[in-house]
C-alpha cells in the first residue's frame, strides 16, 4: 500500500512519526490532495459561474423589456398624474365622458398605459370603444 504521493521505499522507517521532516512531509501531502480536490472542482465552478452569467443577463434583459413596455412605477405615477391634461386633449368628449374615461383608466393601469400609446388623432375613438366595452 502506498502513502499519498510517496512509495514504502521512500519511506525512512527510522524516523519517528513526530519528526520535523515526517511532519513537513505530512504537510506536503496534505497540501497536494487539497490541490488536487481544488482543481478537480474549477471545471465545475466555471460551468456554474458560466451558466449564472447567462442567466443574469437573460433576467436583465427581460427586465429591460417589461420595463420598456410596461413603464416602471415612477414613469406610471407621471403617466397618472398626467392623464387629465391629455383626456382634455381630446376633442369630442362630453364632460362626463372625459371624467368616466380618467376614472377607469386611473384604474386600470395597463389601459392607461395604452391610452397614452394611442396615436393623438384615433384617442377619440379608442376612449368611447373602452366607455362602450367597459359600460
Amino acid at each position: 500500500m502506498e502513502a499519498a504521493g510517496e512509495g514504502l521505499e521512500d519511506m525512512d522507517v527510522n524516523q519517528p512519526l513526530n519528526s520535523p521532516v515526517y511532519d513537513a512531509s505530512r504537510e506536503e501531502s496534505t497540501t497536494q490532495r487539497k490541490r488536487k480536490r481544488h482543481n478537480s472542482w474549477d471545471p465545475l465552478m466555471n460551468s456554474l459561474k458560466v451558466s449564472a452569467e447567462i442567466i443574469g443577463a437573460e433576467i436583465r434583459e427581460a427586465l429591460n423589456t417589461f420595463n420598456r413596455v410596461f413603464g416602471t412605477e415612477s414613469n406610471r405615477e407621471e403617466l397618472r398624474n398626467n392623464l387629465s391634461a391629455e383626456m382634455n386633449k381630446v376633442v369630442g368628449l362630453t364632460t362626463r365622458e372625459r371624467n368616466k374615461a380618467v376614472c377607469k383608466l386611473a384604474q386600470n393601469e395597463e389601459l392607461m398605459v395604452v391610452f397614452f400609446k394611442v396615436d393623438d388623432d384615433r384617442r377619440l375613438g379608442w376612449v368611447k370603444n373602452m366607455l362602450e366595452d367597459t359600460a
